[in-house]
Parts: structure tokens; C-alpha cells; sequence
């Protein structure tokens, strides 16, 4: 009974629930599962009218890798910049509340059937937004239980990464730009002076 009580705690009380020492990896591993079979099937449910089962299995399967490789990394990051704002915290129980974060995904699936049903499926992206919101909530709401740091802290360790992979690949982007533009112009430079 305290595998339901931590998930439905997660969506109704969900401090209380990152705060649990009974948590267990093998609970945060289904949920994290779980969560992405209905993500995958609420698009599909939605968008597609017929589902190859090979490629939808594979789907799930590729993006349960993906995902946990993502949060591995994602997790390290974070520890590392909660132990920056002198966070005690271990990364392992973060890694917990992260895959335990992802549980609002399960609904998904069935509002994907609701919303096909009543042919509301323009409401999708707006219902998908508002779920991604509520897992940002509950994984900056991890950081700062796990790490015992403050609002203002838990929200900046978990956009640092972020910011700093959009400053690279803007980096990128500018570097390609010129490389482009100066090659470009060795190209066309013979012809100019034709």
C-alpha cells in the first residue's frame, strides 16, 4: 500500500511524497515506464488512425533508454550545481523524485481518448503544455527537498543546464554562420573579379 500512497501523494500532496524515505528504485523505474507508454500512446492516439505494433514498441523501448540516459545526466548536472549552492543532498535519492516527477504523464492516455471521443483534439497541445508545467513544478519541487535549498536556488540549478545548452548552441549556430558566409565568399570572390 505505500507504492499508492507515494503516487497518489505525488499529485495530490507532492512535497510530502519527495520527502519520503520509503521510496524504492524499482517504483520510480515503472513510473518513469509507465509514464512514457502513455505519453507515446496519448500521440499516438491523437495524431495517428492506425499503430504499426513493431514501431510503437520500439518507440517506447527508444525512448525509455533515451530518457533514463537524459535524467542521468540531467540528475548529475543538477547535483553538481546544488552542491555549488551548498545543497546536502545524495544524487541517487534525486534520480528517485525525478523518474517519481514524470507520474503526471500517465494521464495522458486517457484524456487523449476523451479528447478524440469529443473531438476536442485541438485542445491537445494546450493539455500536453499545462502536464510538461507540472512535471518542471514537481522536478525544481525535487531539487529543493532533496538538496534542502531555497525557491530561488531550486528554479536556477534546474535552468542552469538548460541555459548554458542554449548558449552553446547558439554559439554553434554563430560559429557555422560565419564558417558559411567565409566560405561562401572565398567561392564567389573569383567570380567578382571577372
Amino acid at each position: 500500500m505505500n507504492n499508492l500512497e507515494i503516487l497518489f501523494n505525488i499529485i495530490v500532496h507532492p512535497l510530502y511524497a519527495l520527502r519520503r524515505e520509503d521510496r524504492t528504485l524499482s517504483l520510480a523505474v515503472m513510473v518513469m515506464i509507465a509514464a512514457l507508454w502513455a505519453f507515446i500512446a496519448g500521440n499516438y492516439l491523437i495524431i495517428e488512425n492506425s499503430v504499426n505494433a513493431v514501431f510503437f514498441l520500439s518507440n517506447i523501448i527508444f525512448s525509455v533508454v533515451m530518457m533514463f540516459f537524459f535524467i542521468i545526466v540531467q540528475v548529475s548536472l543538477w547535483h553538481f550545481i546544488s552542491e555549488a549552492f551548498q545543497g546536502k543532498g545524495k544524487a541517487s535519492e534525486l534520480f528517485l523524485c525525478v523518474c517519481l516527477s514524470f507520474l503526471p504523464f500517465i494521464f495522458l492516455a486517457p484524456m487523449a481518448l476523451i479528447f478524440k471521443s469529443l473531438d476536442l483534439t485541438f485542445l491537445w497541445p494546450i493539455f500536453q503544455f499545462s502536464v510538461i508545467i507540472w512535471i518542471i513544478v514537481l522536478q525544481i519541487n525535487s531539487i529543493r527537498t532533496v538538496y534542502g535549498l531555497n525557491g530561488s536556488q531550486a528554479v536556477l540549478t534546474y535552468f542552469i543546464p538548460f541555459a548554458v545548452l542554449f548558449f552553446i548552441l547558439v554559439l554553434v549556430l554563430i560559429i557555422a554562420s560565419v564558417f558559411i558566409a567565409i566560405t561562401a565568399s572565398g567561392m564567389f570572390l573569383p567570380l567578382m573579379e571577372i
